[in-house]
């Protein structure tokens, strides 16, 4: 006897072969996972004659039972385990070759909203500070920290039934920064771009501050490959800002130099969303794979306003230089999904982004001068890794 109302099918989640029981009232909405197929023995009125909730949202077993297929996986990528299962019926052997013939996906949106706790890692080696009469290095580069930020991300994903489907992003935070102070005991002396500035009075104290900022957008084209894979390619824009400045706190304050750093990089990527380890009921680990290459438009700005006063000077308080040169840019994401209920999920992961071919702060001081007539070049052989804790929901409908 069949319940119009209600109707109760087998989902079965392709990956692992794992069984989920969901019922459907009228008719049949998609649950969790988006690729779902429904065994010939599960359906409505028998075999032959499947009724819509399993036509609507499964892969069947014949063409009587899901989307125009004539045998049961019809050699979807990954259907090996399918075939392991629904050995009852009309279901015959899967091939594993890759065919989505048989793949039948779901209409759903996505919100996916979160923050990620990133650090970054430290500059190249620069010595930033010495002991004014010994020379011993009393600062490196290697010794900033710029400590966590929070970084705001956010996902909006449309899938269609045919597969494929388009999802926009960004993710990213305005001030990633801190302060290094150098002296105080023992007289310092700071290096500068093209000079050296030496200690002005006994317990001289420097300060090194310091910070960066990260904007990320992308748009992506998506095609589901198989169950456990969907294949992405899209347009991605970065944005780095980089800064370092120098000021003397003690005995008197007075602001040094400022070198700030911008790169402008617009790019094509390639990458995929995969689930790595199957729901075991509600629960699945996810991975995020993105590489590109971009342009970059970059440039530096290196200012020393405590130049000014001097005079007669014999140097300049401000010079900048630009240059485009192709950049590289690589993310890896890992996470765990906790499914609430049909609609809602919980993750915690975590996320790495490289850049490589940036311009940062730090490597401008040894290419700018500010002695008269002043010059500058730009240094855009950086890299620089940032990484942290990810969490978020997950919203589908």
């Amino acid at each position: 006897m069949v319940v119009n109302t209600l109707r109760l099918a087998v989902i079965v989640t392709l990956c692992t072969g794992s069984i989920h029981v969901a019922s459907f009232a009228g008719d049949c909405g998609c649950c969790s996972p988006a690729v779902t197929t429904a065994p010939c023995d599960s359906c409505g009125i028998g075999v032959s004659t499947c009724d819509s909730c399993s036509v609507s949202c499964g892969a069947g077993c014949s063409s009587a039972c899901g989307h125009g297929c004539s045998a049961c996986g019809c050699n979807s990528c990954g259907s090996t385990p399918i075939a392991n299962l629904l050995k009852s019926g009309n279901c015959g052997g899967c091939s594993s070759t890759c065919d989505s013939c048989c793949l039948q996906c779901c209409e759903q949106w996505q919100v996916v909203a979160g923050a990620w706790f990133a650090n970054r890692t430290d500059p190249d080696p620069l010595t930033l500070a010495t002991h004014q009469n010994t020379g011993q290095e009393l600062l490196n580069a290697q010794d900033l920290d710029y400590g966590t930020q929070v970084a705001t991300r956010i996902f909006l994903v449309r899938d269609h039934s045919n597969c494929q489907g388009l999802e926009v992003g960004y993710f990213g935070f305005d001030s990633m920064n801190g302060s290094t102070p150098a002296g105080g005991e023992i007289s310092p002396s700071a290096a500068g771009p093209g000079l050296t500035f030496p200690s002005t009075a006994p317990h001289t104290i420097f300060a090194f501050d310091y910070g960066t900022s990260l904007h990320n957008a992308e748009l992506n084209w998506r095609r589901r490959c198989n169950e456990c894979v969907t294949w992405i390619a899209g347009f991605r824009w970065i944005e780095l800002g980089d800064y370092i400045g120098l000021r003397q706190t003690s005995p008197v304050s007075n602001s040094i130099y400022q070198v700030d750093t911008d790169n402008h990089m617009y790019g094509f990527q390639l990458g995929a969303n995969a689930e790595l380890i199957n729901c075991q009921g509600r629960f699945h680990i996810d991975g995020r794979f993105r590489a590109g290459v971009f342009y970059n438009n970059a440039d530096q700005q290196t200012n020393a306003p405590i130049l000014a006063g001097l005079s007669p000077t014999p140097f300049v308080t401000g010079v900048q230089a630009a240059d485009n040169n192709t950049a590289f840019a690589g993310e890896i994401g890992l996470q765990a999904v906790y499914e609430i209920n049909c609609r809602l999920s919980v993750t915690g992961g975590y996320q790495l982004l490289w850049l490589d071919g940036v311009a940062l702060a730090p490597d401008q001081i040894p290419v700018t001068s500010m002695l008269a007539p002043g010059s500058a070049a730009l240094d855009t052989g950086g890299t620089v890794l940032f990484h942290g804790a990810t969490v978020g929901l997950v919203a589908t409908f």
